[in-house]
């Protein structure tokens, strides 16, 4: 009987002990964008923005992207996402927005700019895109990869 209720014990004290380690940790999804253009890899963070999060609602997808100006990939998607432009001023290679309501533009070289656009986000590392963008239409593969971390509270 004794023995029944020293394991009794230890179960309620290790399940009490489970539920506060449960209860003090915080469990947080980061998600991460990532294109692939011509069998090259590139992570992107998105922004914090309703843009950025009807865009990435759109993944898997994959678009053909024609060149423009020689700086810039763009194709206009079938749906309308919201937006905010604004003029940005400078754009860097790697920047990711949308020009209007639906043209999603990649920008492959860095320049000044007076138009408008809304930020969906930015190329982690653009290192050599312009190079794998090449000069002519590409295709461009959209995927979203979600990762939990779990931290103490």
């Amino acid at each position: 009987m004794q023995r029944s209720l020293s394991l009794l014990a230890a179960f309620w004290l290790v399940a009490a002990l489970y539920a506060l380690a449960a209860a003090e940790t915080e469990t947080k999804q980061e998600t991460r964008m990532n294109i692939s253009i011509n069998g090259q890899q590139f992570a992107t963070e998105l922004a914090n923005n309703d843009t950025a999060t009807a865009f990435a609602a759109l993944a898997p997808m994959k678009i053909k992207m024609d060149d423009l100006h020689g700086n810039e990939k763009y194709h206009y998607l079938a749906t309308r996402l919201p937006s905010r432009p604004e003029k940005p001023g400078q754009i860097h290679a790697g920047d990711l927005m949308l020009f209007g309501d639906s043209c999603v533009v990649l920008f492959y070289r860095d320049f000044s700019t007076s138009y408008s656009y809304t930020r969906i986000g930015r190329l982690k590392n653009a290192g050599g895109l312009a190079r794998t963008l090449g000069t002519g239409a590409v295709t461009a593969e959209f995927s979203l990869e979600i990762r939990e971390q779990k931290t103490m509270r």
